[in-house]
């Protein structure tokens, strides 16, 4: 399949009408077999494939010092104390729709502003334990067109992972920043926009995170982003 990765890449992005079922048709090995996103999306984007994993653990910190600051009510919900390190990089994860100012979001005529808990809702989807995935696939985009990440259970917990490729490709993933990083790089190497409801949590990992961008990201997030990796720099002298 590393052989091919680039051919696959290319007949990807030129299929303008693909479903995530063509693709998988054309190369089922993509979502079957256990790494194969990652090893496609080191191949293609190099130096950024572990870039989550490594920087992660020095962001969150800084993430809940920014909160403690501009969104202390939030951070009251959580016992931070009673958590340990994994907990807390988790939850970090959760406090990005939080902090990142809510966009406008235009379906057909209609023009809203999505409350953040909107925005956290479509950037992670928490379902209670035990629920059944092949009912949820049933109430996903009939299109096909698109990559969710799905959690069973409580982020601050032990939860199952997911990452849901189209509605028929389900993924496992052993942890949430594992889910988060899949989600992602299904993003770059299926060639899906970032969901409209919370691009602008993806467009902040894209640009904080692994130095990518499908196009230049708001004012905003390149602020926030600069208010935490600039703590994250500045505790590193």
């Amino acid at each position: 399949m590393s052989a091919t990765v680039f051919y696959r890449h290319g007949w990807i992005k030129k299929k303008d009408d693909k479903h995530i079922g063509d693709i998988g048709e054309a190369w089922p090995r993509l979502f079957d077999v256990q790494g194969m996103i990652g090893a496609d999306f080191k191949q293609l984007y190099g130096e950024s494939e572990e870039k989550l994993f490594q920087l992660w653990p020095k962001h969150a910190p800084h993430i809940i010092t920014y909160v403690k600051h501009s969104k202390p009510k939030l951070l009251s919900a959580y016992n931070l104390d009673d958590m340990n390190t994994d907990q807390k990089e988790n939850i970090t994860l959760l406090f990005l729709p939080h902090i990142l100012p809510p966009v406008l979001y235009k379906e057909g005529k209609k023009t809203t502003r999505l409350s953040q808990a909107e925005i956290s809702n479509a950037f992670i989807d928490i379902q209670p334990v035990g629920t059944n995935i092949p009912h949820y696939l049933s109430t996903a985009n009939p299109t096909g067109r698109q990559a969710k990440l799905v959690v069973l259970g409580s982020i601050d917990s032990r939860s199952q992972v997911f990452v849901i490729i189209g509605t028929q490709y389900v993924l496992e993933m052993d942890t949430l920043q594992q889910g988060v990083d899949t989600c992602f790089k299904c993003f770059w190497l299926l060639d899906i926009s970032y969901p409209k409801m919370c691009a602008q949590v993806w467009e902040f990992f894209g640009h904080a995170v692994y130095s990518l961008a499908m196009k230049s990201p708001s004012v905003s997030v390149k602020s926030i982003a600069s208010a935490i990796t600039s703590q994250c720099n500045a505790s590193l002298e």
